[in-house]
Order: C-alpha cells, then structure tokens, then sequence
C-alpha cells in the first residue's frame, strides 16, 4: 500500500537533485533568480510527504494523522526554517541587501510550508489514511 507513495517521494527526491545539481552546474540560480520558488515548493513537498510516510510507520501514529496537513506543515515550516538558518550560518545568503535577505527567506520558507500543505492534502489519499484515521476517532 506505501509503494506509490514512496515513489512519488523518490521522484521528487531525485527531480530535485537533479535540478539543483544542473542549476548549480549552470548557474541557474543567478540566472533565473526565481527558481528557488519550485525548489522550495518541491522539498517542502517532500518533507511533508516523507514526514507523513515516517508517522503511519509508527506503532500509535492516529494523533498526527487526524491533522494531516498541520502535520507536514508544521514539518516543512521547521525544515525549512532550519535550511534558512543554516543558509545564513554558512554565508550562502548574504552578498545583497538587507530587505533583500527578509524578502527571500520569507518567501522560501513560504514556499516550503505550501509544499508541506499539499503534501498535507494528497498523501493521505495515496496512503489510505484519511478514512482509517477518521473512523478510529
């Protein structure tokens, strides 16, 4: 039952990789400065996507998947979170102007949390969970 849903995580996983290394091979990110916005979109997808996958493999795991999407939001919001400051702690986001550094760690962590909010909404439905989690409670 978890084999679609982890391949839809797999696939994600890998297009992201494979985006990421091609636009830093080719500096993309310089080039397209808003790619960062699928990217983040993506791996918050994936977290809340592998988060969600993690908790059914739990023994007692009905008090995260009542709230499915509050779930991977809450796991893309802290991910990503942690990814900005650990942007900040390295020097990979500084270079440009203040409001500039707010405006795209808002946004990418905007964008992580939506990932993590659709991930909320359609792997219940590939995880057959929804239903089994209402009725138990």
């Amino acid at each position: 039952r978890h084999i679609i849903p982890l391949f839809l995580l797999a696939l994600v996983a890998f297009c992201i990789a494979t985006v990421h290394i091609m636009a830093l091979v080719h500096f993309w990110y310089w080039s397209y400065p808003l790619l960062d916005v699928p990217m983040h979109f993506s791996g918050g997808l994936f977290i809340g996507g592998f988060t969600l996958f993690l908790v059914t493999s739990l023994k007692d795991y009905g008090q995260f998947l009542r709230k499915p999407v509050q779930t991977a939001f809450a796991a893309a919001l802290i991910i990503g979170l942690g990814w900005e400051v650990f942007e900040t702690l390295t020097g990979i986001s500084t270079g440009g102007p203040v409001w500039y550094y707010w405006y795209d760690s808002t946004k990418d962590v905007i964008m992580d949390s939506l990932g993590g909010m659709t991930a909320g909404l359609v792997f219940p439905k590939l995880l057959r969970i929804g239903s089994e989690s209402r009725r138990a409670y």
